[in-house]
């Protein structure tokens, strides 16, 4: 008998994203005999970028989202599957497109995943698990691919999926709708939001799911060394795609506030995105040469790039987030934070304690104040902060300890796996 586990992916191991996948699969493959990872969104141009262990075979199944007469033909597709269901569908004409879209979507995947399935010569005796990275339409392909391997009587012993951000806050979706969440829920033996403002969220919003919707954290790697900050030169970091999600065109106006009270702080901010060129005119036209934009960065460069800077502070200003990686990172190599209080972020950041969290609606008075704050503390106390940050990872994102836990947990029966998360959620 061997231990298979099919993670669904969007682009991984193709092209750009997913990237937190890079840590957390080297752990599945550890845990299962065979790993086989199914792309669900790829071109047919994507070409493979990230190396996978020598256990894990990748597949191809799907597209990106199809526009124009694709789009139409996937929707016509989708409706077709919608309207053969007992219970009907959504009212709305917006929404019923949403959801004949997803259909259709995972259905087009699962075509182009099945002939593959005979190349992997899976047997009777295998114990499968079937895990989604996202609570959308991987998930609904994985429940498809699950449907048709029990066909051909395999053994899937279980189905479990992460859930992020837009998978799993109504608000970041067309008509704020997120499609065939009641089928989603009845066919998964485990769902896990990767912060305990989602696991909250979703179980307020299914109590009747409740039992099968814990938190199960995101880790990154030990980065080694930890940047030795410093509050002299005052100089500021953020990490993240530049779009109007991410508000990183607040951050120029926000650092002139501070420069109010304390001098002169640098920033240097590291992701591409559509604002990319808008913003970097604008903030070089506010902070002249106090302000760095290289773009892109590969991810294995960033904890260099920043012990060269010795930031004060790294920065967050994002409208909407999951659990972010990027904050996560910051805190493993001991840099204090200031971000928005939004999604999962206070789970990361103590306000007070390893850094400052503003609301949602902040004014740039208000971050300038929290970055003035960081900028001016005595020397002990600033130093008190990063300790706290470092020892924030340590305790719950090291990927060496959530990831392993959370392998091991993917190999134990349904009703083996949940631990109860006391007091989220209800």
């Amino acid at each position: 008998m061997s231990s298979v586990v099919f993670l669904l992916t969007n682009v991984f191991p193709y092209a750009k994203g997913e990237e937190f996948l890079e840590n957390e699969v080297s752990h599945l493959a550890a845990g299962f005999d065979r790993v086989v990872i199914v792309a669900t969104q790829t071109t047919a141009e994507a070409t493979q970028t990230r190396t996978v262990p020598d256990n894990c075979t990748v597949l191809r199944a799907g597209v990106p989202r199809p526009g124009g007469a694709a789009a139409a033909m996937t929707v016509t597709r989708g409706l077709a599957h919608l309207a053969r269901r007992p219970q009907g569908l959504p009212v709305h004409p917006g929404k019923v497109a949403t959801e004949s879209l997803f259909e259709g979507r995972a259905q087009n995947s699962l075509t182009r995943l099945v002939p593959q399935l005979d190349g992997l010569r899976l047997h009777a005796e295998d114990h499968i698990v079937v895990y989604s990275y996202w609570f959308h339409i991987t998930a609904r392909v994985g429940m498809l691919l699950a449907e048709v391997l029990r066909e051909r009587g395999l053994r899937v012993a279980k189905l479990v999926s992460r859930a992020h951000r837009y998978d799993l806050y109504p608000e970041e979706s067309p008509f704020e709708h997120l499609p065939e969440r009641q089928l989603l829920l009845d066919a998964y033996d485990e769902v896990h939001p990767v912060s305990d403002h989602g696991t909250a969220l979703l179980r307020r919003q299914w109590p009747r799911y409740a039992p099968k919707v814990t938190t199960r954290r995101l880790g990154t790697k030990d980065p080694g060394a930890l940047v030795e900050c410093q509050q002299d030169p005052p100089h500021v970091v953020s990490c993240s795609f530049v779009l109007p999600v991410k508000r990183v065109d607040r951050i120029p106006g926000i650092l002139q506030r501070a420069d109010e009270a304390t001098g002169d702080i640098g920033w240097t901010h590291f992701g591409s995105g559509d604002q990319l060129t808008e913003v970097k005119e604008q903030a070089e036209r506010d902070l002249g040469d106090l302000v760095d934009m290289p773009g892109y960065v590969p991810n294995s460069e960033l904890a260099e790039r920043y012990r060269e800077l010795r930031p004060v502070a790294f920065l967050n200003v994002s409208e909407s987030e999951g659990v972010p990686v990027s904050i996560m990172e910051a805190i493993a190599l001991g840099i204090p934070v200031v971000a928005t209080d939004v999604g999962g972020v206070g789970e990361i950041v103590h306000d007070g304690v390893n850094g400052f969290l503003l609301p949602k609606q902040f004014t740039d008075l208000e971050a300038a104040a929290a970055l003035n704050s960081l900028v001016t503390m005595p020397a002990e106390q600033y130093r008190g902060f990063c300790r706290a940050a470092r020892e924030r990872w340590e305790a719950e994102f090291n990927e060496s300890v959530v990831y392993a836990r959370f392998v091991e947990e993917l190999r134990l029966p349904p009703q083996h796996s949940g631990r109860p998360l006391p007091n989220v959620g209800g």
